[in-house]
């Protein structure tokens, strides 16, 4: 037979052991809500990280796109520089003899096209 002590006893250890099983559900409890709003966590911060990677990868071939566009326009660029500096020099060329022809008739003669020195 229990006595009323070892009774109060065993009640007070029931008590003890019912309220650490609740702190445990509760602890478990939180936890599991913890873990499920982590997994959420995760799979948006995934979404989002493969959507940043997306745009970078997309900026990235923007990038190529324009160096190349910037590459084959510098080329063009500079190929019509060389012209103009070649165009450039004719003009002061052709300056240069039109202002030796009006100095001597003979210089303007030799410039003639073919044709009208046969005619001469």
């Amino acid at each position: 037979m229990l006595t009323s002590d070892s009774a109060h006893a065993t009640s007070v250890n029931e008590q003890t052991i019912r309220e650490g099983l609740d702190a445990v559900r509760k602890t478990n409890d939180e936890r599991q809500r913890r873990a499920l709003d982590l997994q959420r966590t995760v799979r948006y911060e995934q979404q989002a990280v493969t959507q940043w990677r997306r745009r970078i990868q997309e900026a990235e071939e923007q990038l190529r796109r324009w160096r190349l566009a910037l590459s084959e326009s510098d080329a063009r660029l500079a190929e019509a520089e060389r012209e103009l500096a070649a165009l450039a020099q004719e003009v002061r060329d052709a300056e240069r003899l039109l202002t030796g022809a009006e100095r001597g008739p003979a210089l303007v003669a030799s410039m003639a096209p073919p044709r009208d020195r046969a005619a001469a």
